[in-house]
């Protein structure tokens, strides 16, 4: 037995309609767009710019929140302020994050995030420097000590355990 098309249980309700905000658009393809997704979003690019922000806090974040943050992506352009933070040139980062400079590039023109794979390579970079400053913060004296600066010298000096090789 059908039911009556004209029935008030299969009326849509004509009540008002509040205006949604503005979503913002996932630079990610493939996938549609929904309101709740839009707002994930939204809520995503936040926690990354917090996180960002204090690389301290990248260190001490969940497990959980560390994970939504490489798979919503990482902007490109943090790429280039990871590379100011170690005093790396540019191209040594690209080759240490294995990501090709015309793809960085790119997605720096297009203002897009990177991949979860290159995020995560990011993240771990930025992690580990929260890592040295919370350790330094915790146990010595932090006081003009740049936790960037200092790995980025300590990845390319000399190791005798490799023959005296450089490492980055």
């Amino acid at each position: 037995m059908m039911a009556d098309p004209t029935s008030t249980a299969h009326k849509r309700s004509k009540a008002p309609q509040k205006a949604a905000p503005p979503m913002q658009m996932p630079v990610r393809t493939g996938k549609r767009v929904t309101k709740k997704r839009a707002s994930e979003t939204r809520v995503q690019i936040r926690s990354i710019d917090l996180l960002l922000k204090n690389r301290t806090n990248l260190f001490l974040a969940s497990p959980t929140e560390y994970i939504s943050v490489v798979r919503a992506g990482v902007p490109a352009k943090q790429v280039e302020t990871l590379a100011k933070a170690m005093n790396f040139s540019r191209e040594s980062l690209y080759d240490a994050l294995h990501i090709p400079a015309s793809t960085i590039g790119r997605k720096l023109q297009k203002d897009q995030l990177l991949s979860s794979e290159q995020s995560e390579r990011l993240l771990g970079i930025e992690r580990l420097i929260g890592q040295v400053q919370t350790m330094v913060s915790e146990s010595g004296d932090p006081e003009n000590f740049d936790a960037g600066l200092w790995l980025g010298e300590w990845v390319n000096r000399p190791l005798p355990a490799l023959g005296g090789c450089e490492t980055g």
